[in-house]
């Protein structure tokens, strides 16, 4: 099982403030201002979950150091 955590990204000279997503199997990273406030954190593990072609519901949480990880749920 692997565990996708989403950290936030802070805005550079050249880069807008981004979400990375990422696991052992792959990683996405996304401008924040493409996805509504509300749901950044489940929009940008739903696309990693696209890109990877897993189709599973997850859960949502958050870390002590104020990244999220996302574990996907049991069939």
């Amino acid at each position: 099982m692997q565990a996708i955590e989403v950290k936030h990204l802070p805005a550079t000279n050249t880069e807008g403030y981004r979400l990375k997503a990422f696991c052992a199997a792959g990683s996405l990273t996304v401008d924040r201002s493409c996805i509504p406030i509300d749901d950044q954190v489940t929009e940008v593990v739903a696309m990693l979950l696209d890109k990877l072609e897993w189709h599973h519901a997850f859960q949502v949480g958050q870390l002590k150091n104020g990244n999220y990880v996302a574990v996907l749920d049991r069939y």
